[in-house]
C-alpha cells in the first residue's frame, strides 16, 4: 500500500470517528432538547392557565375562562384534557363540559401533591383509577404526559390546575421533528466527508509530492547519478532536507569525480608495463618453442625442465592477458561514465560483423560441444556504427553465452529488422535488432534489473553456477554503455534454467 494511500485513509478514518462520535452526540442532545423544550413550554402554559383561573376565581366567573382552555386545547392535538379546580376540589373549567361543577374528593385532588409543579409520565390502569379519583373517567392503558400546578394566593393553595398530554403524539411529533434533523444532519454529514476526502488528498498529495521528488532523486543517485540536484522552495525542515541532500550529492560526485580521475591515471599507468611484460613473455614462450622443436625437450634451463617453463610462461600470459582485459574495460566504463566515449562511425555490414565474431568462438564451443547458429530474420545491410565498439559488445555477450552453457547446448544470434510503418522496404526500417540466444543456466528475475551494473556479479541459487570462472563484473555494463552511445537499448529475458536472451537495438541508416 503506497504512502498517498495510507495517508487518505488515516485521516478519512480519523475524521469517520469523529464524526461518529459527534453525531452520535448530537443526535442524543437533540432529542433530550425536544424533550426539555416540550417540558418548559407546556409548564410555561400552565402557568398562564393557573393566571387566569385567579382572576377567574376572584371575579367568580368561569365562562371566559373555559373558552380559554377549549380553544387552547383545539390548537394542539396532543391535549387530552385540562382541568381547572377550586380550593373545594370543584372542577371549575375543563375541556369536557361534563365534568364541570363536580366535586372530586380533596384527598385525591391535594393529598399526593406537595409541589407547586409536578410532571408525572404514567398509564391510566384500574389500579391508579382506584387510587385517584381524579383519573375515573379515563381510558385504560392510556399514556400521559401530566402537569399538574397548584396556584396560591397569599400562602393559600385557591386552584388546582393539570393538563394531560397525549403521549404518543408526543413522541410522534418528536420523531418527526428528530428524523428531520436527523436527516438534514446526515446530508451535511455526506459533504463534509466529500470535503475531507478531498482535503485527505490534497494533503496526501503535498506530503507524497516531496517524497517523491527525493525517490527519484535518490533512484537517480543510485543509478550513478550524482549530478542530480533537488529544488524545493519550501523554507521549512523539507527545504533543509533537500539542502543537506543537495550537499551530499555534490560530495558524492565531487568523490566520484577523484575516484574516476584514479582509476583513469592508474589504468593509463597500468597499460604500458603489462604491455612490455605481454610483449617479453610472447618472445620468450616463442623461444622456448624453437628450442623444443630443434632440441630435446628434456632440456633444462638452470634446473627448470623445458617443457614446464613454457607451461609457467603461457600462464603468466593468459593472466597478463585477463588483467589487461579488465584494465581496458575499466577505462571503457570511466569513459562511458564521463561521457568522453569516442565512436568512429562507418558503414559496416551487420552479417558479416555477426559471422566474424561467431567464426571466433569457433573452437571454444567445439570444445563443449556448443552449436552456434546465425539467423537472420530480416536482411539489414549495411549500418552506420563504431565496428570495434560492436564487435567488442558482441564478444562480450557470446563469451558469456558460452561461459554458462553447458556441453551440448546450442547458441543462437538473431538479426531482424525493425520498421516504422507496416511498409516493410528498407527504406522504412529504423533500427536493426541482435538477439544473442542461449540455453544455458539463465538468471533468475530478481536479477534481472541489476544485470548490466558496474561490477555486478549475479549469483543463482544452487551449485551450478560453482564451476564457473568468476568474471570482473564489467563486460555487460561496457555492452550497455556502447549500445546506448549508439543511441540504441539493451536487455534481457531470462528463464531460470533454461536459458537466457540478451537483446540490443542499433539505429539504422540506409544506403541506396
Amino acid at each position: 500500500m503506497s504512502i498517498k494511500l495510507k495517508i487518505i485513509l488515516l485521516i478519512n478514518i480519523a475524521f469517520c470517528l469523529a464524526i461518529i462520535f459527534i453525531s452520535y452526540t448530537s443526535i442524543k442532545f437533540f432529542r433530550q432538547s425536544l424533550e426539555q423544550s416540550f417540558i418548559s413550554n407546556n409548564v410555561n402554559v400552565i402557568k398562564d392557565i393557573a393566571r387566569l383561573g385567579k382572576q377567574a376565581i376572584s371575579l367568580g366567573e368561569y365562562e371566559e375562562l373555559n373558552n380559554a382552555i377549549a380553544v387552547l386545547r383545539s390548537l394542539d392535538s396532543a391535549i387530552y384534557y385540562v382541568a381547572i379546580l377550586d380550593a373545594q376540589g370543584k372542577v371549575i373549567a375543563h375541556t369536557d363540559k361534563a365534568m364541570i361543577n363536580k366535586i372530586l374528593p380533596s384527598k385525591s385532588v391535594f393529598g399526593v401533591f406537595h409541589d407547586s409543579l409536578e410532571i408525572i409520565k404514567l398509564e391510566i390502569s384500574d389500579d391508579l383509577k382506584a387510587k385517584d379519583q381524579f383519573f375515573v373517567n379515563m381510558e385504560n392503558g392510556l399514556k400521559l404526559y401530566t402537569f399538574t400546578y397548584q396556584s396560591t394566593l397569599k400562602g393559600e393553595r385557591i386552584a388546582f390546575i393539570r393538563m394531560g398530554f397525549l403521549d404518543d403524539v408526543i413522541v410522534l411529533r418528536m420523531n418527526k421533528t428528530h428524523d428531520i434533523f436527523t436527516r438534514n444532519l446526515a446530508y451535511k454529514i455526506f459533504y463534509v466527508l466529500i470535503a475531507i476526502v478531498l482535503f485527505s488528498i490534497y494533503i496526501s498529495i503535498i506530503f507524497t509530492r516531496y517524497i517523491n521528488v527525493f525517490s527519484k532523486a535518490l533512484k537517480l543517485l543510485g543509478d550513478g547519478k550524482f549530478g542530480t540536484k533537488i529544488t524545493v522552495a519550501s523554507k521549512d525542515e523539507i527545504g533543509s532536507l533537500s539542502a543537506d541532500f543537495n550537499k551530499m550529492a555534490t560530495r558524492l560526485r565531487e568523490i566520484d569525480y577523484l575516484k574516476e580521475e584514479f582509476i583513469s591515471n592508474v589504468t593509463h599507468e597500468l597499460r604500458s608495463p603489462l604491455g612490455a611484460i605481454e610483449s617479453y613473455l610472447n618472445y620468450m614462450i616463442d623461444e622456448d618453442l624453437e628450442n623444443m622443436i630443434d632440441k630435446d625437450e628434456k632440456l633444462t634451463v638452470k634446473g627448470i625442465n623445458l617443457s614446464e617453463r613454457h607451461e609457467y610462461l603461457n600462464r603468466m600470459r593468459s593472466n597478463t592477458r585477463r588483467l589487461r582485459k579488465f584494465i581496458n574495460n575499466l577505462l571503457d566504463v570511466s569513459k562511458i561514465e564521463s561521457g568522453n566515449i569516442h565512436l568512429d562511425k562507418k558503414m559496416v555490414n551487420i552479417f558479416n560483423l555477426v559471422a566474424e565474431v561467431k567464426d571466433l568462438f569457433y573452437m571454444q564451443a567445439k570444445h563443449k560441444s556448443i552449436e552456434m547458429k546465425i539467423i537472420v530474420e530480416e536482411s539489414a545491410g549495411y549500418i552506420y556504427i563504431d565496428e570495434d565498439k560492436i564487435k567488442q559488445l558482441l564478444t562480450n555477450l557470446v563469451n558469456n553465452a558460452i561461459k554458462f552453457t553447458g556441453k551440448g547446448g546450442e547458441i543462437t544470434i538473431i538479426l531482424s529488422a525493425l520498421f516504422h510503418a507496416e511498409d516493410r522496404t528498407k527504406n522504412f526500417m529504423h533500427s536493426i535488432q541482435i538477439a544473442v540466444v542461449d540455453t544455458g543456466i539463465g538468471l533468475e528475475e530478481k536479477n534481472l534489473e541489476q544485470i548490466f551494473d558496474k561490477f555486478e556479479q549475479v549469483k543463482n541459487k544452487g551449485p551450478i553456477q560453482d564451476n564457473f570462472d568468476k568474471g570482473t563484473g564489467l563486460g555487460l555494463a561496457v555492452a550497455k554503455g556502447i549500445v546506448e552511445a549508439h543511441g540504441g537499448k539493451i536487455w534481457v529475458q531470462s528463464i531460470f534454467g533454461k536459458g537466457s536472451t540478451f537483446y540490443f537495438t542499433l539505429p539504422s541508416v540506409i544506403i541506396e
